[in-house]
């Protein structure tokens, strides 16, 4: 649902907060603490160069903090581009339903069909452990499954390894 019900807006991190540009105080229907939000950063990638200091929340992900984590990560590209998510339960992008609309400006928003780098796992960052083209990198570095690993390395010669 894109609008809130009123007893849901208090549970919800208010946007001009992030921003710092609220200024409705006591009066903002909406919460003014960042560590009820999910760390993007930390849960992606699995790292946030801000440790202690960061805002938001490095807590284990319980159902809801997976929730807000899918409303701030946007829609998965492997299941509405290709249909399925091999990562299922523990993919942590959202998988919510994107209407004929949304499913079609998410598509153009990524480019081609058959451009499917940024969908696929790094295999340089999953099985060496790092990737010279880091931010500029076409591949997901998003946390992946030891069986996941395991089909990654078939793929990979024997001396390329890490041992």
């Amino acid at each position: 649902c894109r609008f809130l019900h009123e007893g849901d807006s208090f549970r919800m991190v208010c946007r001009h907060f992030k921003t710092g540009s609220c200024n409705k105080g006591d009066d903002c229907n909406f919460s003014h603490d960042l560590s009820i939000e999910p760390c993007r950063f930390f849960h992606l990638t699995g790292k946030c160069d801000t440790g202690s200091s960061c805002p938001y929340s490095h807590a284990p992900l319980d159902q809801d903090l997976r929730r807000r984590l899918h409303l701030l990560t946007g829609p998965c590209k492997y299941y509405h581009l290709k249909g399925f998510c091999t990562n299922g339960e523990e993919c942590l992008f959202s998988h919510d339903y994107l209407d004929e609309d949304d499913l079609e400006k998410f598509k153009s928003s990524v480019g081609p069909l058959e451009e499917t780098n940024n969908i696929k796992s790094c295999t340089f960052f999953h099985i060496r452990g790092s990737c010279a083209n880091s931010d500029k990198c076409t591949f997901s570095h998003a946390p992946i499954t030891q069986e996941q690993k395991q089909e990654l390395e078939k793929y990979v010669p024997k001396y390329d390894h890490v041992q």
